[in-house]
């Protein structure tokens, strides 16, 4: 392993576990199951670019995961089922309303693009689990639900310390964009955790800091031990 910062050589690595390209099988009997079941659930098209053309033939078109059930031979077991046992599920905002949302989507597509003979879809049951069979299966397990409001003295409940936070959006137009910020670090106390979601815009965060005076540590995950200060 090759640290870039350093420049240094940190351990040498035996092994490197390959993930298949694919999510289901592609071999010469997949394929073959593949396409018995094809012409058991549409009709097949002797269009080069027809799906079952494609797929018999070894390529695997774009969105290939639409048709993903029909590389195997049981009905796909939902992702709960690869869960440790000691698993918690987090969850944040309105998941119901997501998941109804989800549902009402993919039937749409369902409806209006399913009679397209090149590309015939699934009925979206064979991919995605209803509403009612999510909120089944998450009732089989211990389940947190995050929520920014205060929520009222019950069992289930449980107001953590935490405090919303002041609007600290950069004013670009103002003269001293990063004011509010500025004057909530020299308020607040605690440590302060900046998360970026590349280089690049770490790069771009620490140029929009290093104005008033602030240099983050850096940190590579939440773990790492911090002190007070910002990170």
């Amino acid at each position: 392993m090759f640290d870039v910062d350093s420049q240094r050589t940190l351990e040498e690595v035996e092994a490197i576990n390959l993930l298949p390209a694919h999510e289901f099988p592609t071999d010469k009997a997949a394929i073959e199951l593949f396409r018995s079941q094809w012409r058991d659930t549409f009709e097949v098209k002797r269009d080069p670019e027809h799906i079952y053309q494609q797929v018999s033939k070894g390529t695997l078109p774009a969105g290939i995961e639409y048709w993903q059930p029909l590389f195997f031979s049981e009905p796909l077991p939902p992702l709960f089922s690869y869960f440790p046992a000691n698993t918690l599920l987090v969850n944040t905002g309105d998941l119901e309303t997501s998941a109804e949302r989800f549902q009402a989507d993919t039937l749409a597509r369902f409806e209006n693009r399913g009679v397209d003979p090149m590309r015939p879809l699934l009925p979206p049951q064979s991919l995605w689990l209803r509403v009612d069979e999510l909120f089944s299966e998450l009732k089989n397990w211990p389940r947190v639900q995050l929520k920014t409001e205060h929520l009222p003295t019950k069992a289930a409940n449980a107001n953590l310390g935490f405090q919303k936070l002041p609007d600290l959006a950069v004013q670009a137009q103002q003269k001293a964009p990063l004011d509010a910020l500025r004057k909530f670090l020299e308020t607040f106390d605690g440590p302060v955790v900046f998360s970026v979601e590349s280089e690049g815009r770490r790069e771009a965060l620490g140029e929009l800091l290093a104005r008033i005076k602030i240099a983050p540590q850096r940190i590579m995950r939440l773990m790492k031990p911090a002190t007070v200060g910002v990170i």
